[in-house]
């Protein structure tokens, strides 16, 4: 195929945005995609409840995610009972601290697997939820 240009997005949001478009309005026809993301759209939970079909070609990864933790925790030693990374983060609020955290994307890997306690004493669902290019 010699008529393809691959182009970087900003984000998972632009290449969203870009896909609901298509290259037909200046946005994009394909795309790398976090699993969930074909599927949310395709149901239209990401596009203002419009289904975007979005079809998967080659799906490289199944439930290969992971949560990475900073230097700053390696000595708890996490695997998956993260009682003890919960317990740090609870205490750095505490202290005044700020705790920070990001995911991936709506629907992805913090919704199933990141343990309540982590939600709830590291950060607000509004930090969670925010565009890395949104001013703090």
């Amino acid at each position: 195929m010699t008529d393809v240009s691959v182009e970087k997005q900003t984000s998972w949001g632009t290449t969203r945005d870009n896909l609901v478009l298509g290259s037909a309005r200046n946005g994009i026809d394909g795309a790398h995609l976090l699993t969930p993301m074909a599927y949310l759209m395709t149901a239209g939970a990401i596009t203002n409840d419009t289904p975007v079909p979005i079809n998967i070609l080659s799906r490289l990864n199944v439930n290969g995610q992971e949560i990475s933790v900073s230097n700053e925790y390696k000595h708890l030693n996490i695997t998956t009972e993260a009682k003890a990374f919960g317990q740090a983060l609870a205490a750095k609020r505490v202290s005044g601290k700020e705790v920070r955290a990001a995911m991936t994307f709506p629907g992805g890997l913090r919704k199933s697997v990141m343990p309540a306690s982590a939600t709830q004493h590291s950060c607000s669902r509004s930090r969670l939820n925010r565009s890395p290019l949104e001013p703090r």
